[in-house]
């Protein structure tokens, strides 16, 4: 159950906070044939999509999970899907369809965003996850609002990538929102938004947003990302303030098993939030990466020693030929 953070106020200036979670099933025939029928192709799996080796909900479900455990001061959870209905979602979290905020058939997630804040209901403060995002440990409210409602916001450099096409359109809406920053992106975290601000950045460039509203898939003409033009937007005219001694900490991994999980499973500055981008596994190894089992553990355990022989086994037959060959030595 979530919490009605006005029923128990931290502080005098305390508001109500929702979060936002777009999810989808692409295993999902109907959804398929609406996709096939729509843009008029055969749909092709990509690692962008559901998990091959786990139900589809795997990551939605785990998001969830840790949001109750987390983050408990949260008002509401809306999930925000096409014509679909997870199973892992409870009855304290709302549905919400593409339609409820005016959007027709789309399969871009930057569509997606340009309408989030008209979901009905919303409040006026509210976070943006991911389904593959997980909060890891208990999170302050403080780390993605001010006291005065200010959003905290976080951004980094990046210099590759720049051709591809979340780039080019992450480019083109820098140039369009005049940034002086040409190389800035907004990392795989929970993203902080207002209503109001969403509202702003879209009334600066309508057409645009109108445009980007009804792009099918990603990758079309002039489009632009809605997050990051309502970041700079609402950075300059001060509704937004930069998280720059990265107060919230996150990791972020292709993979549930990688050694840039390395920092959360032994708590060596440890993140608030965990991004696995590319899960195509089981069910069980997900969780036990990202919740540290005693599973997960004994799997190191037993790569270590695999490792450990293999390297001894390298060393010992280099050493061995090393001498017998090049010296003559036998040993």
């Amino acid at each position: 159950m979530y919490c009605n953070v006005m029923d128990n106020p931290e502080s005098p200036n305390v508001f109500p906070i929702d979060i936002v979670i777009t999810w989808v099933d692409t295993t999902d025939k109907a959804w398929i044939n609406r996709y096939e029928n729509t843009l008029n192709k055969p749909f092709k799996r990509s690692e962008r999509w559901s998990p091959q080796y786990s139900p589809p909900d795997t990551e939605l479900s785990l998001c969830l999970k840790l949001i109750r455990k987390n983050m408990a001061w949260v008002r509401n959870v809306f999930i925000v899907t096409q014509q679909q209905d997870p199973k892992c979602r409870t009855e304290n979290e709302i549905l919400i369809d593409h339609s409820d905020m005016g959007l027709g058939l789309v399969f871009n997630s930057l569509a997606i965003e340009t309408s989030l804040y008209k979901i009905p209901g919303l409040s006026e403060h509210f976070i943006y996850f991911n389904d593959d995002i997980y909060a890891v440990k208990k999170l302050a409210r403080s780390l993605f609002f001010t006291n005065n409602g200010a959003t905290v916001v976080q951004f980094k450099d990046q210099y590759f990538g720049v051709d591809s096409i979340w780039g080019r359109t992450n480019k083109h809406t820098l140039k369009i929102y005049r940034s002086n920053n040409s190389h800035i992106v907004i990392p795989h975290v929970p993203y902080t938004l207002t209503k109001s601000q969403m509202t702003d950045a879209e009334n600066l460039f309508p057409e645009l947003w109108e445009q980007a509203r009804k792009s099918l898939v990603r990758g079309s003409d002039g489009e632009i990302n809605p997050i990051l033009g309502t970041y700079i937007n609402s950075v300059r005219n001060f509704t937004a303030i930069l998280d720059t001694t990265s107060n919230l900490k996150y990791l972020y991994s292709d993979y549930a098993i990688d050694y840039l999980m390395y920092n959360h499973w032994f708590n060596i500055y440890p993140p608030h939030i965990v991004c696995i981008n590319n899960f195509n596994t089981t069910k069980k190894e997900l969780y036990d990466s990202i919740e540290k089992t005693s599973d997960l553990y004994i799997k190191l355990a037993l790569y270590l020693i695999i490792l450990t022989i293999i390297v001894t086994s390298i060393y010992k037959y280099t050493y061995k030929y090393k001498y017998k060959y090049r010296y003559g030595y036998k040993k």
